[in-house]
């Protein structure tokens, strides 16, 4: 069983993939970074870090990393702002009931309509779903990032829901793809995004999530519900939405009527049906229960003796209250196994289940396949037999990382650890940030001191490129240096070379050299190429000599995150660089070697890591040419690299 469920992920995870190519022409440039720079975060400036509140039964995914951020303001300023979700079935009511959390709990917010982003230049913004469409237009993703602020993202559900649209939806949309950090709630958590999301795992961090943190908290109910309890033992049942094709996951239609009959025979136990906030609004537009018949639902329950609806937002004191839970696939059955309380899945026979995250818990829980097995749960509730209690209390640590109630504290501490070092100069100056050694390149007027043996061997090299390249229309060149190889490079082109250095003395020797010789075909530009802004995409994308100098692997890996959206389709990357021979070993050997000199620190990479590396990012290997040999373990090269 075990094998068919991981072939049928497989088989998923092949048409997520396709699926998702098809979305890109439909999404991606909506999402993605047109900047490849973020607001500059400077020294002794408070870090500016801003919640978009819409849904309140999200509230806890913000609350605990709010309240530490707002513990900390000699270094944290933190925006709160309320904004509508503009899904279809979610109502204005929801943006209200947010809007009271915030005030009863002395939180100030803005209003979204007066939140401006380009003057206020909030340098992280959270945002609880990763949809664009619920956004409305003045905090619009596509306006977040061009404003240059790191959006982050925290999961806001379920993410064990089967079905190929879902593993899009949790794992690989462009949002997701193109957030600059997203935290995770375990370590099966993590690599289910490095398992399904296209660029890899790279920019998710683990930090645990922080809703757990007032989850392990007991929540007083109502006393008014506690009056109607009167002591009864009480079973909570949450029944998911349905979607609007079929197959589905939600048992609903199939088990309602008989959980009525059920308690209605039952008056020693009470339930609390807490229903998805879209099961009402799905059963109505989608035509899945005639008027008449939820109406009936509707007042059978209120008019019970032992049973009620819980609606609230804050739903907590339900897992305070509650003796057990029934459930189909919904977010309760992650966090409801912290309670250490009894749970039953509701299985569809025909409908999309689990992921194979969700398959691997739910063989820890108890399973109804039908009526019967309900029955049979109930008694044993009432009964006090939970022969799976141990088994089940062993999925806490797989499913949620240090429930201690500080992940909160985690997230705010890693923000501010990588925001002190995510420090800008002005663009004519070097980039490059620290490493760990503490040794940065900020003398903006180095000339690389290229070895003759190695300049030679890097020009032959790259004259074969060009007649491998043969034709193509345009190019960009980032860390061009005083143009010698730009010039070699701009034969292949056809149209125009866009050139870029952050040396002035570098580009102006370049202009010089190609006025001379009546070269008009390269633009030579004075930047630092983590600042660029172009709308432009080219058929080649080269960097030459600049892989090694990027120090931090932060910054290397943001950089390529956003180098596929600089190509055009089949587009090529040419990498020239040293890369070292080492061995991988984290215990014995540095996965990569730092060198310096009198000029600049280089970084050389593992040259395995760093073509998997591209892999990751949609990058295919078109060809390798070895510059120089292997010596002291490091060997030059280059490489020629196509958009997939």
């Amino acid at each position: 069983m075990k094998l068919i469920k991981k072939l049928n992920e497989f088989k998923l995870l092949r048409f997520l993939r396709s699926k998702y190519k098809y979305l890109k022409n439909k999404f991606i440039t909506k999402h993605i970074h047109k900047n490849l720079y973020y607001i500059p975060c400077n020294q002794n400036e408070k870090i500016r870090i801003a919640f978009i509140c819409q849904l309140p039964n999200l509230w806890y995914n913000f609350h605990s990393l709010i309240k530490a951020c707002n513990e900390n303001t000699s270094l944290i300023t933190t925006h709160v702002i309320l904004s509508p979700c503009l899904h279809p079935m979610i109502g204005i009511k929801h943006m209200n009931e947010m809007r009271e959390i915030l005030i009863s709990q002395n939180i100030s917010f803005y209003n979204y309509q007066h939140y401006n982003i380009e003057d206020l230049k909030p340098h992280v913004v959270f945002i609880q779903m990763p949809y664009a469409n619920v956004l409305p237009k003045e905090l619009s993703i596509e306006k977040l990032q061009n404003n240059g602020s790191r959006i982050c993202y925290i999961q806001y559900g379920n993410e064990m829901y089967g079905g190929l649209e879902s593993l899009l939806n949790c794992y690989n949309l462009p949002f997701i793809q193109n957030a600059w950090k997203v935290f995770a709630r375990s370590q099966k958590h993590l690599q289910a995004y490095g398992r399904y999301c296209d660029v890899g795992n790279h920019h998710v961090v683990l930090t645990g999530h922080p809703k757990v943190d007032n989850l392990i908290k007991k929540h007083p109910i109502k006393q008014e519900i506690l009056d109607k309890i009167n002591g009864r033992k009480v079973i909570l049942w949450a029944p998911t939405y349905i979607d609007s094709k079929n197959p589905s996951w939600s048992s609903f239609l199939k088990y309602y009527q008989y959980m009525l009959d059920q308690f209605s025979n039952n008056s020693d136990l009470f339930l609390i049906i807490r229903p998805h906030p879209l099961l009402r609004n799905s059963l109505t537009e989608y035509s899945l229960l005639d008027n008449d018949k939820i109406i009936a639902f509707n007042e059978f329950v209120n008019n019970s003796n032992n049973m009620l609806f819980y609606e609230d937002a804050d739903y907590y004191p339900l897992f305070t209250i509650s003796s057990a839970l029934i459930a189909d696939v919904c977010s309760f059955l992650t966090t409801y196994i912290i309670t250490g309380k009894p749970i039953l899945y509701l299985e569809q026979s025909d409908g999309l289940n689990v992921n194979s995250e969700g398959a691997e818990l739910i063989e820890n829980l108890y399973q109804a396949v039908n009526s019967d097995d309900i029955g049979n749960f109930i008694n044993m509730v009432r009964d006090n037999i939970d022969p799976l209690k141990d088994e089940r209390l062993k999925l806490i640590e797989d499913h949620f990382y240090k429930t201690d109630g500080n992940a909160g504290l985690r997230i705010r501490d890693y923000l501010i650890n990588e925001l002190q070092n995510y420090h800008f100069n002005e663009p004519v100056k070097i980039s490059i940030k620290q490493s760990n050694t503490n040794q940065s390149n900020t003398n903006q007027n180095f000339i690389y001191d290229y070895k003759n043996a190695y300049k030679n061997a890097k020009k032959q090299s790259l004259e074969q490129i060009v007649k491998d390249l043969n034709n193509i229309e345009n190019a960009l060149d980032l860390g061009c240096g005083d143009g010698f190889f730009t010039e070699i490079l701009s034969t292949a082109v056809s149209d125009k070379i866009s050139a870029y250095d952050i040396s002035i003395n570098h580009i102006s020797n370049a202009i010089t050299r190609s006025t001379q010789k009546n070269i008009n075909k390269i633009d030579y530009n004075v930047l630092d190429f983590f600042k660029i802004v172009t709308k432009q995409k080219y058929c080649l994308l080269s960097l030459m000599d600049v892989t090694s100098l990027i120090l931090n692997d932060i910054d290397l890996i943001t950089f390529f995150n956003k180098v596929p959206f600089l190509l055009k389709e089949n587009g090529f990357l040419l990498i020239i660089d040293t890369f070292s021979l080492a061995t991988d070993n984290l215990d014995e050997m540095p996965q990569t070697n730092i060198y310096n000199n009198k000029n600049y620190t280089t970084r050389y990479r593992i040259d395995n890591d760093f073509l998997q590396f591209l892999s990751n990012i949609n990058f295919s290997l078109h060809k390798t040419y070895e510059i120089e040999k292997s010596h002291n373990n490091l060997v030059s090269k280059a490489y020629l690299f196509q958009l997939k």
